[in-house]
């Protein structure tokens, strides 16, 4: 185990470069004891049966602790190892499977061939080689709080997204941005085994969110799961630039709208699944790997919900994210609704783009929205997590949506940061930010949020007329004005919106940004990009980068 530990802590102190040692832990003892903890749960998980059949090789040197930390799940970087026949081609980039995922990538993208075409178009080519590991080892008196088994929520209901897009025949295209998950295995150990006690059962939130009588074959409290590895989130390219103290520590204005633009596109796919996210935030929405550099993944889904139109007892019990970025409406306990989601996104995207919110100042944040420009926006979005909701923050979250000073305010940010920057972008986010407000205010007062809904989100989502799909389109419309284009699919285009893009296609002294596919995923809507208009100016090499 002095392996492990060695590697945990190195990897610990990668990660604590964007952060202080001294701000994640208060002591050392603290490390110590994670260190000894996640030394304990790796000899366990690898001397277990499953895993060892599942990963032929099990020596240290395979498993990497993942810069992540979290007070009740390890996260393992793990390479599946193939078949030792196979191996030779992990050097040539050729698609090899590790036996025990091959089947299930083949299910998802229909195909036995190999090397596997679909799979090669939408996702890395290693896929199947580089995965994460996320291990969940609770406390026995872990087992009564509500919130437990959020690894097992979460697989459940990616699963359940997979295979809804298996039986139902849905293009591939349609799974873009959602992570592929493998299997869930129960760890049966003596340290994390619990005895079955009739008085006080075992109960956690099932993915429909009712409270349910936990059953385990093993009484184990721990479980791993398997799943696609991604790349970096949000926040930690925000941590990043907040570490660098870069003058406005905000992604660029078009950075900013391309990942808005991909996160409703998400929701919209989870939405047609009849999935609520329940915690769209930064810290969960990622970019891919590999060729998949440009896609936009919304990943950790053990907050999610499956909703349908059955009549279900729910569970009293708030899941849901960050405060920061939570719906105003599920910081009071309402039933999940998709508009609840789009709300999270619009926070998100707030926040790319002027770094603090409104309502931060209630969640103990240390930063004001006006300070010094070297100092500006700066606050740590670590320090607001875990706080508990304040009702002020649901007051100031339905004030902002209620009056429009909470918008101005946020605005008038938005132009301070840009001082001496490029004013008609500047003006022109403006006036799409306050646009999507508006739209989305105007549909939060027609949403009812207090009762389920009796009819299924998903159902009302397969038709591209209808008014709820509809209204993704708007707010896609609405951030696209931000960009140039020559053309978009009909299914984007009203004959308004058509005439717009026509007029800015025609000026050519309009300096708004093209979409540079090179760098950018446009999210399977078919467009044609002439090879003279300017492109956005995000490098190859970098993501996303800050304003200078």
């Amino acid at each position: 185990m002095d392996r492990f530990s060695s590697l945990i802590t190195e990897e610990l102190l990668k990660d604590t470069d964007l952060q202080e040692t001294e701000n994640r832990f208060e002591t050392q003892k603290e490390m110590e004891q994670l260190q000894t903890r996640a030394a304990i749960i790796l000899g366990i998980l690898v001397n277990s049966k499953d895993f060892t059949q599942t990963f032929l090789y099990t020596n240290s040197e395979d498993l990497h602790v993942y810069s992540h930390y979290s007070k009740r799940m390890v996260i393992i970087d793990a390479l599946t190892r193939c078949a030792p026949d196979q191996m030779v081609n992990y050097d040539t980039y050729k698609f090899t499977a590790h036996p025990n995922f091959e089947k299930k990538i083949s299910a998802y993208t229909r195909t036995l061939d190999k090397p596997n075409q679909p799979l090669s178009k939408n996702r890395p080519w290693d896929v199947a080689l580089s995965i994460i590991i996320k291990v969940e080892a609770l406390d026995h008196t872990s087992e009564n709080l509500t919130s437990s088994r959020l690894l097992l929520r979460e697989y459940s209901i990616l699963k359940h997204i997979w295979e809804s897009y298996v039986r139902e025949l849905i293009d591939l295209d349609e799974m873009t941005g959602i992570p592929m998950v493998f299997d869930y295995t129960d760890v049966p150990n003596s340290v994390f085994n619990y005895e079955p006690n009739e008085e006080h059962q075992q109960k956690f939130v099932d993915p429909y969110g009712c409270l349910m009588p936990w059953k385990s074959e093993f009484r184990s409290t721990m479980a791993y799961m398997t799943m696609e590895k991604l790349g970096p989130n949000v926040h930690y390219l925000l941590e990043l630039m907040v570490r660098t103290r870069r003058k406005t520590c905000t992604f660029d204005l078009d950075t900013a709208f391309k990942i808005f633009d991909q996160i409703i596109c998400r929701c919209l796919q989870l939405h047609k699944f009849g999935v609520v996210h329940n915690a769209v935030e930064p810290r969960n929405t990622y970019f891919g790997r590999s060729s998949s550099f440009n896609v936009v993944y919304l990943a950790n889904f053990g907050k999610a919900m499956i909703t349908d139109s059955k009549e279900r007892k729910m569970a009293d019990v708030l899941l849901g994210g960050n405060p920061r970025f939570t719906s105003q409406y599920r910081l009071r306990g309402t039933y999940p609704n998709p508009m609840q989601d789009i709300e999270s996104a619009f926070y998100t995207l707030l926040s790319m783009i002027v770094h603090n919110l409104p309502w931060d100042v209630f969640l103990q944040s240390n930063v004001t929205p006006r300070q010094s420009d070297l100092n500006a926006n700066t606050s740590n979005q670590s320090d607001l997590e875990g706080v508990d909701p304040h009702p002020k923050v649901r007051e100031n979250k339905f004030s902002f949506w209620k009056h429009p000073a909470g918008i101005n305010r946020v605005l008038a940010d938005v132009q301070y940061l840009a001082v001496g920057s490029d004013f008609y972008h500047v003006n022109l986010a403006t006036e799409i930010i306050k646009d999507i407000y508006t739209k989305l205010r105007d549909q939060f007062q027609q949403t009812t949020y207090k009762v389920k809904p009796k009819t299924s989100i998903a159902g009302n989502l397969l038709s591209q007329q209808s008014a709820e799909f509809q209204f993704y389109f708007e707010i896609r419309r609405a951030t696209l004005l931000f960009f140039r284009f020559e053309s978009l699919s009909v299914s984007l285009c009203t004959t308004t919106y058509q005439k717009k893009i026509e007029a800015i296609s025609r000026d050519e002294q309009e300096p708004r940004p093209a979409w540079n596919l090179s760098n950018w995923c446009f999210n399977v809507v078919q467009m044609n990009a002439p090879g003279n208009m300017r492109l956005s100016m995000v490098p190859l090499s970098m993501v996303a980068r800050t304003n200078e």
